[in-house]
């Protein structure tokens, strides 16, 4: 097994294994602090995590533009050149980190105000600052360097070093909160565990890469910076189209209904689309070294894997989804959380989602992103345009198809688009993966048709009918 494939496959291993901590950290510390805490606190943090994650899409499109440009100067290992790019990212990051610790305490400011029925105005500004901490860090002292270990076919550094952050943030909130601290300093301890990240990386890199510091910044590498950016941001406003459009025409009772079901598939999606980021770093090392009968051949076989997992993923899901949630919900009664049909059509296109992840890869390690930035501003706009017009119509179900046929287009895009510049003959493979997973998910629902039906009651009831 050559180096390239045994980093590939240690890459996977580990964002696997941080999505899967995440999630469990997800269902622990939540839990804890609305127990202990209350509701209103849970949803001040939510709200403000929110906003932070609106802010760090300054620093989106950078990482892209970054990767792509180092892959064959780390292939080469042309230190000068590696220094340039790794100087120009940091330059750049720098400046959004003081845009950042701008915009941050703007909404520290204002933020209390639009909370002043539960909590006084020191106590909101006060914890939109410690909140932003983290990522005051990240922005300022650890991103440039994540981009190099990425490139650099590391990035299971940054996943382990991820993984041991977020359980010693679990553990650490928890001895907080037993100890009966109040939740400014269980978000501190917090803040604090994540800071550590940025600092290990930067001193890790700094030891490890022996790169000219002082180095003329090569602004010119990272030039498709803002294509980049609006690549990220298309894709911002498209995963969040539907929770907004639902908010604001209808009832607030299906943004819960909605959200129900996207907690079951928005994390599959994101551990498919870890795997796809697990391997980005070896096909840019193919593009950079020009093995294009390598490239070729690898790129198939992993399309097929993404493929044939995504089919068996969300088949199942487009089953028992809908069970599940059920389950879930049992006993809530003030809206309708029984939608087979949303639920499948969610599951479909989730399914579509992801079997352009390898494409999408593709364009991401050649630097295409300014060729293809009008289809990302294109998908956003169908999704937009049909969720308005199809959610007074069909509810749900609409929302769900336009987020269907805008994942269709910019997948069928990208397929295209690889096949002009750089895979050639990839839309016959496509065309083929798909008829062959259609086949079998149409098997599958012949199969199931002929069981005996289940009573789906309690969790332990659906595990049986899964």
């Amino acid at each position: 097994m050559s180096d390239r494939a045994k980093k590939a496959k240690l890459n996977i291993v580990s964002v696997l294994l941080m999505e899967f901590v995440t999630i469990i950290s997800g269902l622990i510390l939540p839990r804890l602090i609305l127990s202990e805490f209350g509701s209103a606190t849970n949803g001040l943090v939510t709200s403000v995590h929110q906003f932070i994650t609106c802010v760090t899409l300054l620093r989106a499109g950078v990482g892209g533009v970054t990767r792509a440009a180092l892959y064959k100067p780390l292939d080469e290992w042309n230190v000068l050149s590696i220094s340039g790019i790794v100087n120009a990212t940091s330059k750049f990051m720098r400046k959004l980190t003081v845009q950042y610790t701008v915009a941050l305490v703007v909404f520290a400011a204002v933020y209390p105000f639009f909370v002043k029925e539960e909590f006084n105005w020191f106590y909101s500004f006060t914890m939109v600052l410690i909140l932003g901490i983290s990522t005051f860090f990240d922005c300022g002292f650890g991103v440039a360097y994540q981009f190099l270990l990425q490139a650099d076919q590391k990035r299971y550094i940054i996943s382990f070093l991820q993984v041991f952050t977020i359980i010693l943030n679990v553990i650490v909130a928890v001895i907080l909160i037993k100890l009966g601290a109040n939740i400014h300093i269980v978000k501190l301890g917090s803040s604090l565990v994540y800071s550590a990240k940025p600092l290990i990386l930067w001193l890790y890199v700094r030891k490890k890469y022996k790169l000219d510091w002082k180095a003329a910044p090569d602004n010119l590498a990272i030039k498709q910076r803002w294509d980049a950016f609006a690549h990220n941001v298309a894709a911002f406003v498209t995963n969040n189209t539907s929770v907004m459009v639902l908010t604001i025409f209808t009832d607030i009772k299906l943004v819960s209904v909605f959200s129900v079901y996207n907690m079951v598939t928005a994390p599959l999606r994101t551990m498919l689309s870890s795997m796809v980021a697990g391997v980005e770093a070896a096909f840019g090392n193919m593009v950079a070294r020009d093995e294009k009968d390598t490239l070729k051949k690898s790129f198939e076989n992993f399309d097929l894997v993404v493929s044939a997992g995504s089919a068996l993923v969300f088949m199942c899901v487009g089953f028992l989804i809908t069970p599940f949630v059920q389950v879930y919900t049992s006993g809530v009664t003030d809206a309708q959380y029984y939608q087979p049909v949303f639920g499948a059509v969610m599951a479909l296109a989730q399914f579509v989602y992801c079997i352009r992840l390898p494409y999408q890869m593709m364009v991401d390690v050649t630097g295409h992103f300014k060729q293809t930035k009008a289809a990302a501003i294109w998908e956003s706009a169908i999704n937009i345009v049909l969720s308005i017009l199809l959610v007074k119509f069909l509810g749900l179900l609409g929302i769900a198809i336009a987020f269907l046929v805008a994942t269709l287009v910019r997948t069928m895009h990208f397929v295209i688009y690889s096949e002009k510049n750089f895979l050639p003959k990839c839309t016959k493979n496509f065309i083929k993966h798909i008829v062959c997973c259609t086949f079998a998910v149409a098997c599958a629902y012949i199969a199931v048709s002929f069981l005996p039906e289940m009573s789906v009651n309690n969790f332990f009831d659906w595990f049986k009918c899964s």
